[in-house]
């Protein structure tokens, strides 16, 4: 039931048929289903499928972490780190321990790129920047697309010239978002983790490595590629 709901949530926009996945998630939940909590929790949090209801979402995200699903524990991390908007008392440091548990199994991509993307503020890295480039990299060999755009292709060194500026993008946007992996990540709400088309451009333009000399037209270069940019 679960898998059915995000499949649909996958394929519309259209308000009642989010609503309808939602009672499908509720349904799912309510039979032992632990993705179902989580995918409750990230629903409530963003308002898909139910209005919006962030101290829901947090108390079911939570719920779900503790007991054991890494995706929720993913989204409480990301939450206390200051993503996402914080639904708790902000705590990087604590987030950044949640996200290192996380670095082996399903969540690890999304987890590794979180790190590098979030943990700069945490005390206890605050002079180790180089193992949140690690993180990154980590995640770029596991083809998490927005990793293999912010960190550069491990083999190939930094981003320092219009032609690695280009093949970068060209390479992220070349990969299919990463629900299209394992059945496990496909089962999670597709709106809140960050390998998808509308963060991909957010970061593209968050890290735009363009320089006046270079002339170029990033948006023009995305739209010919097929990236939608209305949301950014």
């Amino acid at each position: 039931m679960n898998d059915k709901a995000i499949a649909m949530l996958r394929s519309t926009s259209d308000v009642a048929r989010q609503r309808q996945a939602f009672a499908m998630l509720e349904e799912a939940e309510k039979a032992g289903d632990l993705r179902a909590r989580a995918n409750l929790g990230l629903g409530s949090l963003l308002g898909v499928g139910t209005p919006r209801d962030p101290m829901l979402g947090g108390r079911l995200l939570r719920s779900a972490a503790e007991a054991g699903d890494p995706f929720a524990a993913l989204a409480v991390a990301t939450t206390l780190a200051g993503g996402n908007g914080s639904l708790f008392l902000h705590d990087s440091a604590a987030a950044c321990r949640m996200l290192e548990a996380l670095f082996q199994g399903p969540a690890a991509p999304e987890a590794q790129y979180r790190y590098f993307e979030l943990c700069s503020s945490d005390p206890n890295l605050q002079q180790s920047f180089a193992l949140l480039e690690q993180a990154c990299h980590a995640s770029a060999q596991r083809r998490h697309r927005v990793a293999l755009y912010a960190c550069g292709d491990p083999k190939s060194g930094s981003i320092n010239s219009l032609k690695k500026y280009k093949a970068a993008i060209d390479r992220a946007i070349g990969l299919k978002p990463w629900q299209q992996g394992s059945a496990y990540e496909a089962s999670y709400m597709p709106l809140f983790f960050s390998d998808r088309d509308e963060f991909l451009v957010y970061t593209i333009r968050l890290l735009d490595h363009n320089g006046p000399a270079w002339k170029f037209d990033v948006q023009k270069y995305l739209e010919e590629r097929g990236i939608v940019l209305a949301n950014w």
